[in-house]
């Protein structure tokens, strides 16, 4: 019986901050308007220098294995 209560308090805890941060974000929206919202454009150039790591890491990976199977390949 124990564990039903547990369970039941932690369940009911779980709706209410469900329901509450629903809440929440709804109000925050209501609150935004078209007056509040500033668009920022970019150049072309400033967009072509995002830094991807998971992309730099794959290219440094290629060229590592680029290095290593040169030489072997050279020697077949």
């Amino acid at each position: 019986m124990k564990n039903l209560n547990a369970r039941t308090v932690l369940l009911t805890l779980l709706v209410i901050a469900s329901l509450s941060s629903y809440i929440f974000l709804q109000t925050e929206s209501s609150k935004v308007t078209s007056d509040n919202i500033e668009v920022i454009e970019m150049d072309d150039k400033e967009q072509s220098h995002i830094y991807l790591p998971d992309v730099e890491l794959v290219k440094k990976v290629i060229q590592v294995s680029k290095a290593l199977l040169h030489p072997l390949h050279n020697s077949i």
